[in-house]
């Protein structure tokens, strides 16, 4: 090719070869994020339904109660930061909660205040009232926390002042950002300011680029901000930033504000036995977490059967009578997956509940989940709570006739 022919054409060229390398990373943390989610999910439910488990004996000491909360509380943060991974990979769409704005952002700012230094002033001023938007909790707090660290690192010598608000803002419609259009409506917006040294003009149309960062080797990845931009995104909002006449930089957040008073229906907690007798099958190539799910059930009343290979369980539910009245089944298995398991019990017995556990699942296997007859799918890692409630929902689906 000849690159010779002006600077422009030149630097056109040099910009998509920088452009590709970007997407041929940001593949490769996709690739490998789908591949860990599935043996560190298996580990992580392992480790959580035991503390669970634990945490019903009723010979505790306080002692031993405070350990297996801690256990609990590092097992759900690590669980949390997969999810993370897998949601920046694009590999798990995330649950949404509708909540009030002001509220979430000032938890967000609590727990960040007790990691910022006395000498920084972090101030907060929500004007949001009851605005609520409907998102992904733990992202928008990763969203709070990257920003303000940002303008915290952005503070010399890391002295300064932060201001955190928020605000209702009405949009006509159109571009808010380069490369941004947002649909008209009302926003909240959330505001992010330092009085730092700002950011140089060269710097800022770069700054939300995977992997592009102005901090020495090993002090960071690049990722802060194109994590942020990529969950404001996929929550139909816009992020822009200025820098401030005389000094510091002020990052803005747009979403869509929620305009009915829906609120998110909360699940109530299982108590007691509530399994009747039922009979259920587990399906999972892990026999750790099959035990587990088997301790589980039990405990509430069903009666459980295990089994480590699809191909098993499928000769155990070909008969003209499945035997059990709902199956729990892994996705991932070596010999049969998930879906050709529940295809072939599909064919047999159409109506035949099923919950399927993974770790991640693709958005555009929804209409494969209905035809199948999947009436849940079961996030890795899943708490006994959580199994209960699908094992219980399933059933209840079940037309009364099968047996």
């Amino acid at each position: 090719t000849d690159i010779t022919a002006s600077r422009e054409s030149e630097r056109a060229r040099r910009e998509l070869e920088v452009q590709l390398l970007q997407a041929q990373k940001m593949e490769a943390i996709g690739t490998l994020a789908g591949g860990i989610a599935h043996d560190f999910n298996n580990i992580l439910g392992i480790v959580i339904g035991n503390a669970e488990m634990l945490g019903t004996e009723a010979t505790l000491s306080p002692r031993q109660c405070k350990y297996q909360a801690r256990i609990l509380a590092a097992s759900n943060r690590a669980a949390d930061l997969v999810r993370q991974i897998l949601n920046f990979s694009r590999k798990q769409d995330s649950a949404r909660d509708i909540v009030q704005f002001d509220g979430l952002i000032a938890d967000a700012l609590e727990f960040l205040r007790a990691s910022i230094p006395a000498t920084t002033s972090v101030t907060g001023a929500f004007s949001a009232g009851d605005s609520r938007v409907r998102v992904d909790v733990t992202q928008i707090h990763q969203v709070v926390m990257n920003l303000v660290s940002n303008a915290w690192q952005a503070l010399p010598g890391q002295q300064g002042a932060i201001t955190v608000g928020t605000t209702i803002v009405d949009v006509s419609g159109g571009m808010f950002a380069v490369g941004t259009a947002l649909a008209a409506g009302r926003y909240v917006q959330l505001e992010v300011s330092d009085n730092g040294s700002g950011i140089p003009p060269e710097l800022v149309g770069r700054i939300f680029e995977p992997f592009f960062t102005t901090k020495d080797p090993g002090k960071g990845t690049g990722l802060g901000l194109a994590v942020v931009h990529g969950v404001v995104r996929r929550h139909d909002g816009a992020i822009d930033v200025r820098n401030n006449e005389g000094g510091g930089a002020t990052f803005r957040v747009l979403l869509p504000m929620v305009m009915d008073s829906v609120s998110q229906s909360v699940a109530p907690r299982i108590q007691g036995p509530l399994g009747g007798g039922k009979r259920v099958l587990v399906v999972d190539d892990e026999s750790a977490l099959a035990e587990l799910a088997s301790a589980i059930l039990t405990n509430l009343g069903y009666q459980v059967t295990t089994c480590g290979s699809s191909k098993t369980a499928l000769t155990m539910l070909s008969g003209n009578d499945p035997g059990f009245d709902v199956v729990v089944m892994d996705l991932a298995m070596p010999d049969m997956t998930g879906w050709q398991l529940a295809a072939a019990v599909h064919a047999r017995h159409a109506e035949f509940p099923i919950v399927l556990t993974t770790g991640f699942i693709d958005p555009t296997s929804e209409g494969e989940l209905a035809r199948l007859n999947i009436t849940g799918v079961l996030m890795k890692p899943w708490t006994m709570w959580s199994l209960a409630q699908a094992v219980q929902v399933a059933l209840q689906k079940k037309p009364e006739g099968i047996r």
